[in-house]
């Protein structure tokens, strides 16, 4: 597997694994009816089943070590969920669960685990779903009225990686979203 080659390389190279920093994601706008059994399962294997396997693996390392940090990139659509994106949504809803759950499993390991919550970050995965309408609703519905920088993200991953700046950190979904989820009418 993929994932224990890249665990027996990290740890042929550094000795252990300090930081897993879960990213991967692919997104859909295929309208509910029209999804395909393939498609869905596509998408719950690149967005969940990829944390899910990755942290077993990789997290039954940071166990063993007793020291560690996973970092799992959620996203705003994991609830309550957007329009127009229902298996991505079901998926990061899933990566919050995997998250909180292994948080209280790990932390008598100390090993801490994590999300970031993206807002709107335009990207290869989710620009064609971006119609004039939609950016018009996303800037809407984001106090800060822009979208996010991939800069931004580095902090807050930097932080959570961090044993120094969050050491007593678990369980949490760290919103990095310009205000887009403490929106209401």
């Amino acid at each position: 597997m993929d994932i224990e080659r890249a665990l027996k390389s990290t740890l042929d190279r550094f000795g252990r694994v300090d930081v897993l920093l879960n990213a991967a994601g692919i997104n859909s706008g295929t309208p509910f009816f029209e999804i395909e059994e393939s498609e869905w399962e596509r998408i719950l294997d690149v967005n969940l089943r990829s944390v899910f396997l990755a942290c077993q693996i990789f997290g039954k390392q940071m166990v063993e070590a007793k020291a560690g940090s996973i970092i799992n990139i959620s996203s705003a659509s994991s609830g309550p969920p957007l329009s127009k994106v229902f298996t991505y949504s079901v998926t990061k809803g899933g990566v919050n669960q995997i998250t909180q759950f292994l948080a209280r499993e790990f932390a008598p390991h100390n090993v801490r685990v994590n999300a970031i919550l993206p807002g709107f970050f335009p990207a290869e995965q989710n620009r064609k779903l971006l119609t004039e309408e939609r950016v018009a609703q996303i800037m809407g519905h984001t106090p800060m009225r822009r979208f996010g920088e991939s800069r931004e993200l580095v902090g807050a991953a930097i932080f959570l990686a961090s044993e120094n700046a969050s050491s007593f950190v678990t369980g949490s979904i760290l919103r990095v979203d310009g205000g887009f989820m403490s929106m209401t009418i």
